[in-house]
């Protein structure tokens, strides 16, 4: 006898096809219907029946409960049936963000293939070493074969290495990578063409971590995924070609290609890859990072909600938290509510796992410091970066182009902040900025350099240098509007119309004026607070000009 509980209404008439549903129970303690099945342990059709019911959710994202149906008919059946149950059911796990149950699950998989789990951080970055100097040296050949030529144990190998890669991409990126490079190379000595692309594809998405110094490789790598995929024709591979697309132009500081990659793999894991709802909500949070930093929130403002309802309805606790934290969050300041980003943050990081420091963790702390910021808590802001780093720096999270980069010029704007309002510790906390300027001024990706020059303009700014000053804010500008993120050239355009008068000063306002009121800001001088710290007057110097008018016409 079987018992499944929980089960939406939806799927009675589906579980009652298969023909031996006994009653359907209504707990009154609980709460809850139970179905009662007649068949034996072990019976295959009801086994048949958890492997419909786990896919059935899949398809539905909801992947928790996916997982313990897979789990669930996992037990009893043949070994190699079993392993594969197995395998879906960590991969589940680990989309729906349990990741302690699905780690768990993941290395029960690996040691029954005779593969194992990193034991720390450390321990995976030499493996991770170890396997791509191995992949250099093989090169990306390999005999094209038909899976059926190919031993199971060969494709299982394949399959679980990039389940668990391109799962953890996006949460624990270095245990993601060594998986990368083991799946690549599974994938190049079995030789199936559709696992190759999908390889290929994630290997191209883990290397742009390194940003445009690793440009050449990954372009190399996405066209031999892309012409694989195309030659198979197979709409899986297509998408995931897409997809690791956006995440490498992200990566690289191209927002609005990224943002147009995210929509068409989006829409064709939607509409031709069933059970692809975690693939999409990936997909989802790239185009909202992408649509924030092309400073297009009304945009921003539109999907969002969109986004979470959906996350919600499918009970989705990765979905939910990925469009709630990092830029997601902004929504609330536009709305000039940073009391409810607070809440929305807490809320979508109550469940998840404590156990490792996560990419979630940096997005977490991106929200944070950004409502810190605008609410002008600057030494609350300043202290929790620092206190922060150490766990990013052991996860090797700062290995990723984007996340160091992002964090370093998160600790330089909190300690503008503070420099502003202490000045008997401006001296210690200016040469700091400096630091993370030059840092930034390094770092490969178009953005890093205008974001440079806007922490020295305030630099400059707060030792008197107003010339210094004006030439970083004009450099700032140019450099953000060549980059395509137009909130930072609208905070960089709001500090020099500061800082020069006449015609100029009045037409930058104006421009201002007009992009503020389009995309909704509810009060501006905050946002750009926010954005530019450590700037010493009023963003809106005078006052009743058109930025005042832009916080009015935006309420």
């Amino acid at each position: 006898m079987i018992r499944v509980s929980n089960l939406d209404q939806s799927l009675d008439f589906f579980i009652k096809k298969l023909g031996f549903v006994e009653q359907r129970r209504y707990d009154n303690e609980k709460g809850r219907f139970t179905l009662v099945f007649l068949a034996p342990p072990g019976d295959p059709k009801a086994r048949a029946l958890r492997v419909r019911l786990g896919d059935a959710l899949a398809n539905a994202g909801r992947g928790a409960i996916a997982a313990l149906a897979y789990s669930k008919a996992a037990a009893g059946a043949p070994p190699a049936e079993a392993l594969e149950l197995r395998r879906r059911a960590s991969e589940q796990y680990l989309r729906a963000g349990r990741f302690d149950q699905g780690l768990a699950a993941v290395q029960e998989v690996l040691s029954l293939l005779g593969l194992t789990y990193p034991r720390s951080a450390l321990h995976a970055l030499v493996q991770l070493l170890v396997l791509r100097l191995v992949l250099v040296l093989r090169g990306t050949r390999f005999k094209e074969r038909d899976p059926s030529m190919v031993p199971a144990r060969d494709l299982m190998c394949v399959d679980v290495c990039w389940s668990v890669a391109f799962s953890l991409a996006l949460s624990d990126h270095i245990f993601g990578a060594v998986f990368q490079a083991r799946a690549v190379l599974f994938a190049l000595r079995a030789g199936e063409p559709t696992r190759v692309a999908r390889a290929l594809a994630v290997a191209a998405g883990y290397q742009a971590t390194g940003g445009r110094q690793s440009a050449a490789r990954v372009e190399r790598h996405l066209t031999r995924a892309r012409v694989l995929a195309e030659s198979t024709r197979d709409p899986q591979s297509i998408a995931y070609t897409i997809a690791n697309s956006a995440i490498c132009h992200y990566l690289t500081g191209r927002f609005r290609h990224a943002l147009e990659d995210c929509d068409r793999a989006a829409t064709m894991f939607r509409d031709r890859v069933p059970g692809t709802a975690w693939e999409q909500a990936t997909m989802h949070h790239f185009a909202l990072i992408s649509l924030a930093c092309l400073g297009d929130l009304a945009e921003l403002r539109r999907r969002q909600p969109v986004y979470l309802r959906n996350a919600f309805e499918r009970g989705d606790l990765y979905s939910s938290m990925s469009v709630r934290i990092g830029w997601g969050n902004l929504v609330w300041l536009v709305r000039d509510d940073p009391d409810g980003a607070r809440r929305d943050i807490e809320e979508a990081t109550r469940g998840w796992s404590k156990e490792a420091c996560h990419l979630e963790h940096f997005y977490e702390l991106g929200s944070l410091t950004n409502a810190d910021l605008y609410q002008g808590r600057a030494r609350e802001a300043l202290a929790r970066v620092q206190e922060r780093l150490p766990a990013l720096r052991r996860a090797m999270l700062l290995r990723i182009g984007t996340v160091r980069l992002w964090t370093t010029e998160m600790r330089g704007r909190c300690a503008l902040a503070v420099a502003a309002r202490s000045p008997a510790e401006r001296r210690a906390l200016l040469a700091s900025v400096q630091k993370d300027a030059r840092v930034l001024e390094r770092g490969a990706c178009p953005w890093a350099e205008p974001m440079a020059r806007l922490l020295r303009g305030a630099v400059a700014s707060m030792r008197g240098d107003l010339e210094g000053a004006v030439l970083c804010l004009r450099q700032a500008l140019y450099g953000f509007e060549a980059a395509d993120m137009a909130l930072y050239a609208n905070a960089a355009r709001a500090r020099l119309a500061a800082r020069v008068g006449g015609d100029e000063a009045a037409a930058l306002r104006a421009q201002i004026d007009a992009w503020m009121k389009a995309h909704g800001v509810a009060h501006p001088e905050r946002l750009i607070a926010m954005v530019t710290p450590g700037y010493d007057d009023a963003v809106n110097a005078g006052g009743g000009g058109p930025v005042e008018s832009a916080r009015e016409g935006g309420r």
